[in-house]
């Protein structure tokens, strides 16, 4: 049993024999001895420290922050140890009250540099960056050579601002320490956080040199490559991490959706991906509303639920609003539900449609629990495999009936997701077999355009006024790839000293230095396109990218990955798009928009069809003006633009697939 005081020698001695238990790996021991005495002498401070430490030591941060608390109140006298309570809380996360610990060792200690370093720290973590940059400044005058607090000293530029700076000295603190990652991690943030992905892909792969598991590194290179338009390098990267068996859902999602821009896919192999990730959601033991037939009324005013990550701005609310904005809430009770970890003034207007649910920091389950206190009757989908979907949700079968409305534009895979909204011209007779839900066609067409308002309307043709006619191609990287720089390339040989405008969204796509850029104009040099017949454009404004569509006098679809958003986009700036479909829905999406419009004759069948449309169109300029000064009314009188429509008709559909559901005619399981 341990003596109720400890003389200084023998506590002394007690520690030191404490300090080389947990050098040799026996805490355990070393915790029961100090625990001892810290309960015996309850005034014992270098007990009740220690005790602490080594709480902390076990990574029970908010007992160590109380021993240590308990500690330093028996000695008022030890302030530096409010450096261990402000690195506890520092571990926690919790750092507003770090700060304030550093913050009272300064005041005694001005010049201590652990205390300097972390306060500089713990308020560029709480926002501050310019009190963190003070703090540091003067920390590293202490100790120019610390490598931890010049990372942060970096990071705290790269806050304000001065990134060259930042980035000056995470450069040197690589090269001069080569063994450790945390300059190159840092490198790699600053640069995806910049959208500079193609200067950030270099090193997450230093980071992966020395740390080939690191998943921040795996899927920032993964995120990299997407976003520089290596679609090869982002599938091999992503199937090598589900083969370690490593993968996060988020992930393999990401990996199912990255697919659909690949060509040489067939219907049924995209259907495959689907219904394999669809398989791992599922679980073994579904959930049924089947015994909630008999008390539900055949003539029930329906409950809706829209459950998504897509009440943001984006291209996707331009094809929600029209929807949403138009539902008769007099004979349905909608109620929306908001699962992305952001919001924006496009939030605020969906969340003014109907009852709101704000679903951010919820799980699965207790979504699943507010979706059960709504007593939703039918649940729709509008996120697909877009990022922060809840198909998961949908998999456990969250209400009678599951639809989802393809925004994403492929099939879910999730057996319990009941039916999919299409149309006869994205989903031609014959085509059914290419969804695992069951089509629900409307006669109109599935999707509804809402113009931006930010646009400028330009009637004159451009090619009247540069003497030449200009292609557009306006998708993603992701969507181009060497099938669209052949018979684009095609294209260009076949009009004389016509040029092609690329506008997307690489942000050092108009940098001569790019990668990317150059990386692009040898693909056309290889095909014999002079780089004076190409005009590349980088990330704009969505005002401006618009100005840039309207700058074409034709604008070229991407395949099998065709445009929604922006072939309606490319219409409403007056830009007729020539199109080349395809046998699944992603790539059909365009060519319906188009036979929507009245331009059926630009959805071509074949590679000769697409080039022969192209060529014919841009020696035709009457036709080209005609289309020019006609387009928007043609729009206009088109079902395209018509919301209330869309939503009439989809509001039919809730009724029709109810009834069946009331009648028996859908499993619900």
């Amino acid at each position: 049993m341990q003596p109720s005081t400890t003389s200084a020698d023998s506590f002394d001695a007690l520690a030191s024999a404490v300090k080389q238990e947990l050098v040799t790996g026996c805490p355990a021991v070393a915790c029961t001895r100090i625990g001892g005495i810290a309960a015996a002498d309850p005034g014992n401070a270098e007990a009740l420290h220690l005790k602490g430490l080594i709480e902390a030591f076990y990574g029970n941060f908010e007992d160590a922050t109380r021993w240590l608390e308990r500690a330093l109140a028996v000695r008022p006298s030890e302030i530096k140890w409010r450096k261990d309570i402000a690195g506890c809380f520092a571990a926690c996360g919790d750092w507003p009250s770090a700060a304030r610990n550093f913050s009272k060792v300064l005041q005694s200690f001005p010049g201590d540099f652990t205390a300097l370093a972390g306060y500089g720290r713990a308020m560029l973590e709480s926002g501050d960056a310019p009190a963190a940059l003070g703090s540091l400044e003067h920390a590293l005058r202490i100790r120019p050579e610390s490598y931890s607090a010049s990372i942060v000293y970096a990071r705290a530029l790269s806050a304000v601002n001065r990134f060259d700076e930042g980035i000056d000295i995470l450069i040197r603190l690589h090269e001069t320490h080569p063994g450790r990652i945390e300059a190159a991690r840092e490198l790699a943030r600053i640069y995806a956080a910049g959208r500079q992905f193609e200067l950030a892909r270099p090193w997450w792969q230093a980071v992966l040199r020395h740390t080939p598991a690191d998943s921040e590194a795996t899927d920032g290179l993964i995120r990299a490559c997407w976003q520089t338009g290596d679609l090869e390098a982002t599938l091999q990267l992503s199937e090598k991490v589900i083969e370690t068996g490593r993968a996060t859902a988020t992930l393999r999602s990401f990996w199912v959706y990255s697919r659909i821009h690949e060509s040489g896919h067939t219907w049924y192999s995209i259907r495959s991906a689907c219904e394999a990730f669809g398989r791992e959601l599922t679980p073994t033991a579904g959930r049924s509303f089947e015994s909630s037939r008999s008390v539900k009324r055949i003539d029930a005013r329906l409950r809706i639920g829209y459950l998504t990550g897509e009440f943001t701005a984006g291209p996707q609310a331009h094809f929600l609003l029209p929807l949403l904005e138009n539902h008769d809430q007099q004979a349905f009770d909608i109620f929306l539900y908001h699962t992305r970890d952001k919001d924006d003034a496009t939030t605020a207007r969906f969340s003014r449609i109907a009852n709101w649910r704000d679903c951010r920091g919820l799980d699965n389950d207790s979504t699943r629990r507010l979706i059960d206190a709504d007593r939703v009757d039918i649940l729709v989908d509008t996120s697909g495999f877009f990022p922060e979907h809840r198909l998961r949700i949908f998999a456990h079968r969250a209400a009678p009936i599951q639809i989802t409305y393809p925004n994403c534009p492929v099939t879910t895979g999730v057996p319990a997701m009941d039916y999919i909204f299409t149309d006869r011209w994205t989903c031609p007779p014959g085509s059914e077999r290419q969804y695992t839900e069951q089509p629900l066609f409307l006669p109109s067409g599935y999707l509804a355009y809402l113009p931006p308002v930010n646009s400028v309307d330009t009637i004159r043709l451009p090619a009247a006024e540069n003497g030449s006619v200009t292609f557009g191609l306006f998708q993603r990287r992701s969507k181009m790839n060497t099938g669209v720089w052949d018979l684009a390339s095609e294209i260009l040989h076949g009009v004389p000293g016509s040029r092609l405008l690329i506008q997307h969204g690489d942000p050092k796509l108009d940098d001569p230095n790019s990668e990317n850029r150059n990386r692009l104009l040898r693909e056309f040099a290889d095909r014999g396109i002079e780089d004076d017949r190409l005009r590349l454009i980088g990330a704009r404004t969505h005002s401006e990218s618009l100005a840039c569509m309207a700058q074409a006098d034709i604008a070229l679809d991407t395949f099998p990955y065709q445009g929604q958003t922006t072939t309606c986009e490319c219409l409403w700036q007056r830009v007729p798009v020539v199109a080349l479909s395809g046998n699944y829905h992603v790539a059909r999406v365009g060519s319906a928009i188009l036979q929507r419009a009245g331009l059926s004759d630009l959805a071509t069948c074949s590679p000769e069809s697409y080039v022969r449309c192209a060529v014919d169109l841009a020696n035709d300029l009457p036709r080209l003006a005609d289309l020019r000064a006609s387009m928007r009314d043609r729009l206009l009188s088109s079902t395209l633009l018509d919301g209330r429509n869309l939503a009439r008709e989809i509001e039919q559909a809730y009724r029709e697939v109810w009834r069946a559901w009331c009648r028996g005619e859908v499993r619900s399981a």
